[in-house]
């Protein structure tokens, strides 16, 4: 259960996410896209009160999920890398429901430059890619769908050391265009390295907020187990 979460991300801020297994991190990340619904409170972008019930109204509000299980939740494998590019924004390359070939192959060769996408051919089938490829395409999409706000949940698990730093590469390059990425990771190395603000969470809690240069120390205080009495003195 999520409790007393509130936080701000600014336009060309990356926002790292800490916490111990369990704390609460794809909970959190699940109720801004919309996955699960929030009981109460709001959602803000812009100033504009959002608060997605589905995924569906995240999307139309600019946001955008990178999720932990990109092979399960974030990729069609067995579709064409340029199906997985362009699927959430058929509208922009189809008329009247017919799908512009020229267009998605156009819509295609953009991204797949743009995210440096190491494939043979656009036709090559997702599941074929390397892991750090896929979560490339998982981000094309998205970049191509205009997101302003990205949710990057553990982005690096299952890459290698190279692709890793391909993707930091491109959170900063999201940033520096404008928008606002939070960044959940087990990798305290990584939040350190990336991140401009650290939040942590334990058990369903934010307990602090950091600044990015800080240490694994830090971020492990603040996300050790809160003990029922320290709950009560907070209440």
């Amino acid at each position: 259960m999520l409790r007393d979460i509130s936080f701000e991300i600014r336009s060309g801020e990356i926002v790292g996410l800490g916490g111990l297994m369990g704390a609460g991190r794809t909970e959190l990340c699940r109720v801004l896209f919309g996955l699960d619904p929030a009981e109460r409170g709001t959602i803000e972008i812009a100033g504009k009160a959002v608060t997605p019930k589905t995924p569906r109204q995240a999307v139309a509000t600019g946001v955008a999920l990178i999720p932990e299980d990109r092979q399960h939740n974030g990729l069609a494998l067995k579709l064409p890398i340029a199906h997985n590019i362009t699927m959430p924004d058929l509208g922009r390359i189809s008329t009247f429901g017919f799908l512009h070939k020229p267009a998605e192959a156009s819509l295609t060769q953009e991204y797949r430059d743009l995210l440096r996408i190491k494939c043979n051919s656009p036709s090559q089938l997702a599941g074929r890619l390397s892991g750090g490829n896929q979560q490339k395409i998982v981000i094309a999409k998205w970049v191509a769908r205009g997101a302003r706000v990205f949710l990057f949940d553990e982005p690096t698990r299952g890459i290698d050391v190279g692709a890793k730093q391909e993707v930091f590469e491109q959170m900063d390059r999201l940033a520096r265009g404008g928008a606002a990425v939070l960044m959940v990771s087990s990798e305290l190395p990584e939040l350190i390295q990336v991140a401009d603000r650290i939040l942590v969470m334990s058990q369903g809690r934010l307990t602090g907020e950091l600044p990015g240069r800080t240490t694994q120390e830090d971020i492990m205080r603040l996300a050790a187990p809160i003990s029922e009495s320290t709950l009560l003195e907070s209440a």
